[in-house]
């Protein structure tokens, strides 16, 4: 059976979700906004050893739309400072005219939710594959939308670097 790693948002509660679509052998790393801090050596080093250690083949960020740091984004409510927040609040600085002026909060949501996990697979996949990966042809690095209020998810992946989005 394949073995999958999801990085999650803790606040976004998606685990059980997941586990009902994926099955049991799952793991999760929480982290706020699923952002995984690239910049810290031994973090990144430590999910490394994991992934090869427990044979992990498949990678999944996951980004919820009902998550707290996207909704208090779009909405302009008051952020806790975590980096993360400020990562997805550049996101929606920049994309704003192209992407979210004039849109529908239920679409801004989607869309914000979308460029950010887009954003973290280009990341991640930097983070893996441009380091001497053993299992390189072996891991597949995938993003999941999701909507646990509507029990839906879109896959998102990368191939021969580019993105490509499958439901």
């Amino acid at each position: 059976m394949e073995k999958k790693l999801f990085i999650v948002c803790p606040f976004s509660c998606i685990e059980t979700f997941l586990k009902s679509r994926f099955g049991d052998d799952t793991y999760f790393i929480t982290s706020p906004g699923a952002a995984l801090p690239y910049n810290e050596f031994e973090y990144m080093s430590e999910i490394k050893e994991f992934v090869i250690r427990e044979r992990i083949q498949t990678i999944y960020i996951v980004n919820d739309t009902s998550c707290r740091f996207i909704n208090a984004i779009i909405t302009r409510n008051k952020l806790f400072g975590l980096p993360s927040e400020k990562v997805m609040e550049e996101l929606y600085i920049e994309h704003f005219f192209n992407e979210f002026k004039d849109q529908p909060v239920r679409h801004q949501k989607h869309k914000l939710a979308e460029i950010n996990i887009r954003r973290q697979l280009k990341e991640i996949t930097n983070s893996f594959i441009s380091d001497i990966y053993p299992y390189e042809s072996q891991l597949t690095i995938k993003g999941l939308l999701t909507s646990k209020q509507n029990k839906s998810l879109q896959e998102i992946r990368i191939e021969n670097n580019k993105i490509t989005y499958e439901l």
